[in-house]
């Protein structure tokens, strides 16, 4: 398993320093993205409330957009209809290996009979 780093900013950045209000980067999961329209949300995974994402907040390079239960790293700005997802990098998903039940006597899988 590869480690990911997730870019920290000090626990003293000022809005000054970080030009817009000071982002911590958090961990969430996209709970539903619609490319069409080039909007979504995220789920916090501190359990906060879902987060409102733009395509233009996802930091990836060629075609923005996100899926449905991919994990991700952002940050948030606060704006007049609550906060929002600024700066959306999207993470590997786990790998997830599935296992086939080993055949019994008589299905399919066991493959020619002699």
């Amino acid at each position: 398993m590869t480690a990911i780093l997730i870019p920290q900013l000090p626990a003293t950045a000022s809005p000054a320093s970080t030009g817009t209000a000071a982002r911590r980067w958090q961990r969430g999961e996209v709970a539903w993205f619609d490319e069409a329209k080039g909007f979504g949300f995220i789920t916090p995974a501190d359990g906060g409330a879902p987060i409102f994402v733009q395509y233009s907040a996802v930091d990836t390079p060629g075609y923005r957009r996100l899926v449905a239960g991919q994990p991700v790293a952002f940050t948030t700005v606060g704006t007049r209809h609550g906060p929002e997802a600024a700066s959306v990098r999207p993470l590997p998903i786990p790998d997830r290996t599935v296992t086939r039940p080993a055949p019994t006597a008589g299905t399919h899988d066991e493959g020619p009979t002699p």
